[in-house]
């Protein structure tokens, strides 16, 4: 009796599993007698899908090169202060925890980040920025290395240009200060280790450690600064505030969260938040006018495919009538359009990938030679085909349920009628 009992809806489940391998092999047969109506229906699908294929990889192109700019320009995630500050160590260390701050380094006051350069030989001395670096500085390219002690430098290339001077060279440098009205200065010997490019940095200045800016800081305050050789007063031994920072986001989708929470902060700072928005903006736009043609277009087919189904299946009814007469149950009929709808989708969308790959070349060829892209405009990822033959199968397999419903109702009657 157990026995029974267990093996019956064990019999049931293997009989519908063969009929229905039965029923997806007689359409696949089906597929090949009818392939002239079925390489119509593929070739329907690809000509919605191609260009499609074509706008996304264009619009993707597009704005993905857009995007690789501005991360390529650190400039863009540069944040820069407006005003002086009262900005201790803890508050520095709070910044640094967040995950949308990619370099932070203090500054001191502007009036005191200053140094003149040169001896006045065969060029004029120039009055130079100081500016403070640290490790991961975003400004400085692979090759040029940071300067971690008080007597390296490096250049931008204005600067450098201006001084005639190339990594390597040694360059005097003058700090000076006003002590009850007597004008004193600090001579020192300053080596430069690197040159910036001219994208890097357009102003003339010198990228420093912040040591080197903290003292100069002190000495021109009228205080001792030991490690430059100036002398003076004490320094206080009030907790040590910084007047100012360089801070970079992480990415150029992170700016506007970070001024945020800098502004709520009470500190200001300009961005170059609307060219990112531009760009944000731009690939909104893109994407509204892709879904739009997507829409109409793939749902203008996909209600023409159902219809073709539908018909297909209609002239199928007395087969349909006579296989349920030999047992074939509702559910493996309706495999019959699901098979049908299964091997178009698949079919059009390999028609389609294999169109598209034939035009990018030509496409690109057309924005690099004739409009001066210099990247390439149209490319698709392997994410974006595997979500287009998958979208394309899901749909056209809904497409199908009308049909399937259709041909779920034939009874075994109705294989009779024409005898």
């Amino acid at each position: 009796m157990l026995r029974s009992l267990v093996g019956r809806p064990s019999g049931r489940v293997w009989t519908a599993l063969r009929m229905g391998g039965l029923a997806i092999g007689l359409a696949l047969r089906d597929i090949r007698m009818d392939r002239r109506l079925v390489l119509c229906m593929v070739l329907a699908m690809a000509a919605v899908l191609a260009p499609l294929l074509v706008l996304f990889g264009l619009k993707f192109g597009i704005v993905s090169g857009l995007r690789e700019q501005l991360r390529s320009h650190p400039q863009m995630r540069e944040l820069r202060p407006v005003g002086q500050f009262r900005l201790d160590d803890a508050w520095f260390d709070r910044l640094r925890d967040r995950d949308d701050v990619a370099f932070l380094v203090p500054n001191t006051r502007y009036l005191t980040a200053t140094i003149r350069l040169g001896d006045g030989g065969r060029v004029a001395p120039l009055d130079t920025e100081m500016i403070p670096t640290a490790p991961g500085d975003p400004l400085f390219p692979a090759g040029i290395p940071i300067p971690e002690t008080l007597t390296k430098v490096v250049l931008s290339r204005r600067a450098a240009e201006k001084l005639g001077l190339a990594a390597g060279d040694t360059v005097p440098g003058e700090i000076g200060r006003s002590v009850d009205d007597r004008r004193e200065t600090l001579a020192l010997d300053l080596t430069v280790v690197g040159v910036l490019p001219t994208e890097a940095f357009e102003r003339d200045a010198a990228f420093v450690p912040l040591d080197l800016l903290l003292e100069t800081e002190r000495y021109r305050e009228g205080m001792a600064a030991p490690l430059i050789g100036g002398t003076g007063t004490a320094p206080p031994e009030d907790p040590r505030t910084f007047a100012s920072f360089r801070i970079y986001a992480g990415d150029v989708d992170q700016v506007e969260g970070l001024r945020d929470h800098l502004a709520a902060e009470h500190i200001d700072t300009l961005t170059r938040l609307s060219d990112i928005r531009l760009i944000q903006r731009f690939d909104t736009g893109l994407t509204f006018v892709f879904l739009i043609i997507a829409v109409l277009g793939g749902g203008g087919y996909l209600v023409s495919l159902a219809v073709s189904l539908a018909a297909t299946m209609e002239t199928r009814t007395r087969q349909f009538g006579l296989l349920r007469l030999v047992g074939f149950q509702s559910l493996s009929i309706g495999l019959f359009p699901l098979v049908h709808a299964l091997i178009t989708a698949l079919a059009g969308s390999a028609v389609a990938i294999g169109v598209y790959y034939a035009l990018e070349p030509a496409i690109n060829a057309v924005f690099q030679q004739q409009l001066g892209f210099s990247d390439v405009v149209s490319r698709l990822t392997w994410e974006h085909l595997a979500i287009a033959i998958a979208g394309s199968t899901g749909a056209a397999v809904l497409a199908s349920f009308f049909a399937a419903w259709r041909a779920m109702r034939v009874s075994p009657a109705q294989g009779l009628r024409d005898q």
